[in-house]
Formats: structure tokens, sequence, C-alpha cells
């Protein structure tokens, strides 16, 4: 089963998840704890949550990998990808 979600919102939790990751100081840990309280993150269903977490996990995870301190705004050709945009 694919993981796909609207551009839109990809974009939206992209920039909660980027915003986590420069604020942690690459710390996972860090950047999971700001991204719950994120409040584009605040008020959806436990299930989207969790969906969301494991698509930010798998960016920090890249991100941290790729020694990436500052991730930019638009997706990059190597990155993760979750949206419909190909």
């Amino acid at each position: 089963m694919s993981l796909l979600l609207s551009a839109e919102d990809e974009q939206i939790y992209r920039d909660a998840a980027a915003d986590a990751w420069r604020r942690s100081g690459g710390s996972p840990l860090h950047a999971h704890r700001l991204f719950k309280r994120d409040p584009r993150i605040v008020g959806l269903d436990a299930g989207t949550i969790i969906l969301i977490l494991q698509i930010a996990w798998k960016l920090w995870k890249w991100w941290k990998e790729h020694n990436v301190s500052e991730p930019e705004s638009v997706q990059r050709g190597d990155e993760p990808s979750f949206g419909s945009q190909e």
C-alpha cells in the first residue's frame, strides 16, 4: 500500500517536519517532541498523527544521514516522497 498525500498536505507536514528539525539541532527525539506540539499537527485524529509521525521520522532520519541542518521547503530529488508529486 502506497502512502500518498495530497501535494498540499505533504507541503504542510514537510514544513512542520523541517521546522521541528531546524529547531531540534539535529536530534530526532527533540524534533519529534517539537513536531507533536506544532499547531499544524495538533488536533488531528490519532491515526493521522501516527502516519504523519512515520513520514516525519523518515525525513528526519534521511536529513540526519545526509547532514542536512537546514531542509529546503522544496523536496530534493533524492529525498523520500510521500505525496502525489512524483
